[in-house]
């Protein structure tokens, strides 16, 4: 009974290493909403996923490590294993002219930095043991503040740590693009930046490459020097990042995704599903509100304008007049606009004739296609509207054989106008001028007395108004007979 409990018990141990041992050899995060790492101090993780670093405390430290140590090489006198590292970082700040301490990437034989100095230190060291090798630690720094007591070489660089804080080697944070020109970075710039660390265990060369999110690796590092890290990496080493504030705090530091491999290359991140970060300062106005939205206000406002004009000349193009006096009288009333478009507009090649006080004009009603004709009385006529009253008053109670029907009439403004039947054969006097000269001189005066004496006469006397041979219309052919 006893040894199937050993052999169990043998085999569950065997099991746990063979599985810690593969889940360690590499990982992935693309943001680390559910990630299990080990924080301290002010690191954290937010709602969102960012592993925040730091916050607005000053002279405080934050790291955040990967929680199983990782096997680098097989024993304590073996050659280190190569290994590489991507992840994407930003530092935010709302004074990129003013520096701060910044981020190191850190591969160290312990978790436990309770006796580290934050400020000039990163959190990972203190005046003392800075520089020693009994240190075990490398590191990548992200620095953005220049430290004469470790030499920096400017307040916006990226150096490669062993055991201390004087860089072995350190340039200007910076890529070079396809085009093969370099270009600098600003690390605490506020956007997200990609940031890849590799060592090659058989070359025993160490390489640091950055670049911006979207750009693709770089085929030329920032970074690049022979070192073996076999002496200075233990068998098996924590992996995490190191962060630290100093007397005044400038900029948060965020890491928003980070891949690690063993005996190859980290995985890449999916920078889709990558943590946003804070916004900070004043909310950016959109090109819409700012361009598009001042150009469709004033077009918008000029149409409208442009509307009510067009709107208001209309209403007065064809307003009418309409008094208390015209309600006695029963002749339609007709809208100004129906006969202006009856009449095309009142053109000259429309008109009929000419009155002793305005025009008379041929039109075609737009609905009822009924012929009419419309006398316009002229604006300079004095007695305009005197005579326009007394039209109306009697002509519209008048119906005879011999006068023309007034259909109605209409007012707008100072213009007066009546609306007859159209008479297809004109003006009497028209027919009589038109005749020729042999019917005007042998027949004229018989004509004459004929009009006058047998009905124009009897029409006159019955309906005590003037009339003029202008006013008589022809309803149908004449036959003159010598």
């Amino acid at each position: 009974m006893v040894p199937l409990k050993v052999a169990a018990l043998i085999f569950y141990i065997l099991s746990s290493f063979l599985t810690t041992s593969k889940s360690v050899d590499e990982f992935s995060y693309n943001g680390f909403r559910s990630a299990n790492l080990s924080l301290d101090g002010m690191a954290k993780i937010t709602p969102n996923g960012l592993l925040k670093l730091n916050n607005a405390t000053i002279l405080e430290k934050g790291h955040a490590f990967f929680p199983d140590p990782i096997e680098v090489k097989n024993s304590i006198n073996a050659s280190a294993s190569s290994f590489s590292a991507y992840f994407v970082f930003a530092m935010v700040s709302g004074y990129q002219e003013l520096g701060g301490q910044g981020i190191i990437f850190v591969l160290s034989p312990s978790k436990n930095f309770e006796r580290a100095n934050p400020a000039l230190y990163f959190g990972l060291f203190n005046q003392t043991n800075s520089g020693n090798s009994s240190n075990h630690i490398f590191g990548v720094e992200l620095d953005t503040l220049k430290n004469i007591e470790v030499e920096d070489i400017d307040d916006n660089h990226v150096g490669i740590d062993i055991n201390g804080l004087k860089s072995i080697s350190s340039k200007s944070s910076g890529y070079w693009d396809n085009t093969d020109l370099f270009r600098n970075l600003t690390l605490n710039s506020g956007h997200p930046t990609q940031l890849w660390v590799e060592y090659d265990g058989i070359e025993k060369q160490i390489s640091v490459t950055l670049a911006p999110l979207h750009n693709s690796k770089p085929n030329r590092t920032l970074l690049q020097i022979s070192y073996d890290l076999s002496s200075v990496l233990k068998p098996t080493m924590f992996v995490g990042f190191s962060s630290a504030t100093g007397p005044i705090q400038i900029a948060t530091h965020y890491v928003l995704g980070w891949s690690f491999k063993i005996n190859g290359m980290a995985q890449p991140l999916d920078l889709s599903r990558l943590p946003k970060l804070p916004r900070t300062g004043p909310k950016k106005i959109s090109k819409v509100l700012t361009v598009y939205m001042p150009v469709i206000v004033v077009v918008s406002v000029t149409l409208a304008i442009w509307g009510v004009v067009c709107y208001v000349n209309r209403r007065r193009k064809f307003a009418e007049v309409l008094e208390e006096w015209e309600r006695d009288y029963s002749p339609q009333r007709f809208k100004f606009k129906d006969l202006y478009k009856a009449t095309k507009g009142f053109k000259d090649k429309e008109i009929l004739g000419r009155g002793g006080f305005g025009k008379v004009y041929k039109g075609v009603m737009p609905r009822s296609k009924v012929e009419i004709a419309v006398k316009r009385v002229s604006h300079e006529s004095r007695q305009g509207m005197r005579e326009f009253v007394a039209e109306i008053a009697s002509m519209g109670r008048l119906r005879h054989r011999n006068l023309v029907p007034l259909l109605g009439y209409c007012r707008r403004k100072s213009e007066l106008l009546l609306v007859y039947e159209y008479m297809s054969n004109g003006s009497l006097d028209k027919f009589l001028d038109n005749q020729p000269k042999e019917m005007k001189e042998c027949g004229g005066s018989s004509l004459s007395a004929f009009a006058v004496n047998l009905e124009f006469r009897n029409f006159a006397s019955d309906f005590q108004c003037p009339i003029y041979w202008s006013n008589l219309w022809l309803h149908i052919q004449i036959c003159l007979v010598l």
